[in-house]
């Protein structure tokens, strides 16, 4: 389960109030992805991606594999991220192996290795404005000895 800190709130609020702007630096949007895996429990990997009043989408993350999953949720139009920014509401598959809504995106999920995802708006006046989405890795089975 993935528990976002009051810190990380606060760093989610300053970066949605860049995107007041035209223009948002990358270096703050791969900030946010690095703090999200340090400031959220249960966080492995972080992805944020922002919707321009041009209709481009700018995305950075925190882990190679985010990026075959994003694009496969807007190549697709399904997935919690998609979801978030079309209704600026925060989406949440607490197990990716068992969660019936966007099958594309969680069987690409759990084949990457990653258990569960929540996915944040980022709330401006602007809509959409924007998502982060932090995912846990699925943890790996320790054999037991046996004594």
């Amino acid at each position: 389960m993935i528990t976002v800190t009051r810190e990380f709130a606060d760093c989610v609020a300053d970066v949605a109030q860049l995107l007041e702007r035209d223009e948002i630096p990358d270096e703050a949007l791969q900030r946010l992805t690095a703090l999200a895996t340090e400031l959220v429990p249960g966080g492995t990997a972080a992805a944020v991606t922002i919707a321009m009043a041009s209709g481009v989408l700018t995305f950075a993350a925190s882990d190679q594999r985010l990026e075959k999953l994003h694009r496969l949720q807007f190549d697709g139009d399904g997935g919690p991220v998609v979801e978030t920014l079309r209704h600026n509401e925060p989406r949440r598959v607490d197990d990716t192996t068992a969660e019936r809504r966007w099958p594309a995106f969680c069987r690409a999920a759990a084949a990457a290795g990653f258990a569960s995802c929540l996915v944040l708006p980022l709330r401006t006046d602007r809509q959409p404005a924007g998502a982060v989405a932090l995912l846990r890795a699925r943890a790996e089975r320790v054999p037991r000895r046996r004594a």
